[in-house]
């Protein structure tokens, strides 16, 4: 066993060199595939059994993508979990903790995805759509036209009735693309995303970064760990 804080150095320092993505089925993502209910922590609520976003997290989940890393939950929160995903992910490179962003690692993660900023594509969401078609200079040098703010929070509803535009929207950008840095935060769909654009288009790496993008690029905060002084910024979980 290791803890999150190894595994954020191993993919920083070893996997994103190499040019491998990143695709994190964290707790949530794994209670999805489970057939859970849930109540997600942005406002989205899963009331388990069948959706299109189960069917994809399965789907992608047996990938068999050499291109991509897979993160998986920490067992010291969510053993159940971590079992599930070492049983049902189909992984070529080694296994990584799927929250090697957060907690310890957030304050770091920030500004590693600071330093990868320019000349990245990044995918987010809709609220930062006002501050980008304002003059506001976005943080780290990320070029307006690079940022595309399309998601909304709920992964189910929303997610229904616009997945294949999204993905196709990804899609078109990924193949004119070669060595390029994409960044996503839109929770379980960016998963998803993630994985399928590094299965078809590995000419590029595809990271599924969460929350951290949005502190780190647009100073929205809205998880613990985030702030310094919380008790949270502390953990470094077992993997």
């Amino acid at each position: 066993m290791t803890n999150q804080s190894a595994h954020f150095e191993h993919y920083i320092k070893d996997l994103f060199p190499s040019g491998c993505s990143l695709s994190r089925y964290g707790d949530g993502e794994i209670q999805i595939m489970r057939g859970m209910k849930l109540q997600g922590i942005d406002g989205w609520r899963s009331d388990g059994g069948e959706s299109l976003l189960r069917t994809q997290l399965l789907a992608t989940a047996s990938l068999n993508n050499k291109n991509i890393a897979k993160g998986i939950p920490c067992t010291c929160h969510f053993p159940g979990d971590s079992l599930y995903a070492r049983k049902r992910l189909v992984a070529t490179t080694p296994l990584v903790a799927s929250n090697i962003f957060v907690n310890c690692c957030a304050q770091k993660a920030t500004r590693w995805i600071r330093s990868i900023a320019s000349g990245s594509v990044v995918f987010t969401n809709k609220r930062y759509k006002k501050l980008l078609d304002s003059n506001v200079d976005i943080a780290a040098g990320l070029e307006k036209e690079n940022i595309y703010p399309i998601f909304e929070d709920d992964c189910f509803g929303w997610w229904n009735y616009n997945a294949s535009n999204i993905i196709d929207l990804c899609r078109q950008r990924a193949r004119i693309e070669s060595g390029r840095t994409f960044l996503f935060s839109a929770g379980p769909m960016a998963t998803v995303i993630c994985s399928l654009l590094s299965y078809h288009y590995p000419q590029n790496i595809y990271v599924d970064c969460g929350s951290i993008l949005d502190s780190a690029f647009f100073n929205f905060q809205n998880r613990p760990y985030q702030n310094s002084s919380h008790p949270d910024s502390l953990l470094n979980c077992t993997i």
